[in-house]
């Protein structure tokens, strides 16, 4: 029989916040801008900051005790809200609150889970099953609401939303499962999912991360095996040269078509452009919302970069804390020399680089996670050593 004692009780909330970030993708059945996810882990927040602000008497101590995570939630309060809400009364284009509302609730999760006593793990596999099932249930009985009958969304608005929570699940079940069959059926499963999205960014970042870890793998057989296979190899690239040409050739027409007519270029020129628009703008942005344009910089798109999206956002001073957590992750790896995870935690990066994911609550849990294995001092085993 069940009963509700508190290890059954922490159980379930963290199965709960696993369900509300699946959730989150849910996009098309949100009422207006807010949907279930975010309604549930809203409750999770206030509940506890009530209970910080009113019940602790040690109030200080317990918020300062994850610093090196509540500095990017100071950030977001006392730089980035005052700067777009200026830009907003003053009526800049591309200024929006949403945006902003949507960075600090992200900070602000973030920063509940690392001072919380919640387990990561167990969010992390319950997002998993949760989103796996969705996506299995949409596909099956709701594949017609594709995007343009082409791209599978999953529920979502934009397909690439779904590429994202797709490589946010591949990069945890590379974290948390333990290697068997079932494992491997799953990251198929998700990656089969993610390539019917027809996201150039979700290609190249299950590109990288198979080919880094195909790498990985040879490198650690002995050197006489390793040029045993490296030898049929090199034969085979020199008999099919024209093979290779027309894989470059495959590669190029998947960038143009993603490129729409240089489409893409311009808005990455037009959003650096925009972040060099004053020299306050080049320190610290315009705040949240979409600085960039086809045509010119301030056209209220996005540059579908999350590097140059931060930049616009919130200048070099901003882009310090957009991408700290992810720099100092992947740096500690190296020196661990902890190859499974530097490989995981860079094609996160390289990710970012073909899609805004900046206001996403999914991928700054991703960030966490990273950043939380990095920083533990027993250097905790997990499925990917």
């Amino acid at each position: 029989m069940f009963k509700l004692t508190k290890e059954n009780i922490d159980f379930l909330k963290n199965v709960l916040i696993g369900f509300s970030l699946a959730f989150i993708s849910q996009t098309k059945l949100r009422l207006g801008k807010i949907g279930i996810g975010e309604i549930i882990i809203f409750f999770f927040l206030l509940n506890y900051l009530f209970k910080q602000l009113f019940f602790n008497l040690k109030y200080k101590a317990v918020v300062f005790k994850k610093f090196s995570i509540l500095k990017i939630l100071i950030y977001s309060l006392l730089i980035l809200f005052p700067l777009t809400l200026i830009s907003f009364v003053m009526n800049k284009p591309g200024s929006e609150l949403i945006d902003l509302f949507a960075i600090i609730f992200s900070f602000y999760f973030i920063y509940y889970l690392s001072i919380s006593k919640l387990d990561l793990e167990i969010i992390s596999k319950s997002f998993v099953y949760l989103f796996l099932t969705i996506l299995t249930i949409r596909y099956i009985f709701f594949n017609s609401s594709s995007f343009e009958d082409l791209r599978f969304v999953a529920g979502a608005l934009n397909p690439n939303q779904i590429s994202l929570y797709v490589c946010c699940s591949l990069t945890l079940i590379v974290i948390y499962f333990k290697k068997s069959f079932s494992s491997f059926l799953i990251f198929i499963a998700y990656s089969y999912f993610g390539i019917i999205t027809l996201s150039d960014a979700f290609y190249l970042y299950l590109f990288v991360l198979t080919f880094l870890f195909f790498l990985n793998q040879l490198y650690k057989f002995k050197f006489h095996i390793f040029i045993l296979i490296l030898f049929p190899f090199s034969i085979a690239f020199v008999n099919y040269i024209n093979l290779f040409s027309e894989f470059f050739h495959l590669l190029n027409n998947i960038w143009s078509n993603a490129d729409e007519g240089d489409e893409r270029i311009s808005l990455y020129i037009n959003g650096i452009n925009a972040w060099l628009d004053t020299p306050f703008s080049f320190f610290f942005g315009h705040g949240a919302g979409y600085f960039s344009g086809v045509d010119d910089k301030m056209k209220l798109m996005e540059t579908h970069n999350t590097f140059i999206d931060a930049l616009t956002i919130g200048g070099i001073f901003g882009i310090y804390f957009f991408y700290y957590y992810n720099i100092k992750s992947i740096v500690t790896f190296i020196k661990r020399r902890n190859l499974h995870l530097f490989i995981t935690a860079s094609s996160l990066i390289i990710f970012t680089m073909f899609h805004n994911i900046i206001r996403h609550p999914i991928y700054w849990f991703c960030v966490l996670v990273l950043y939380t294995i990095s920083t533990e001092n027993n250097n905790k085993k997990i499925c990917a050593e």
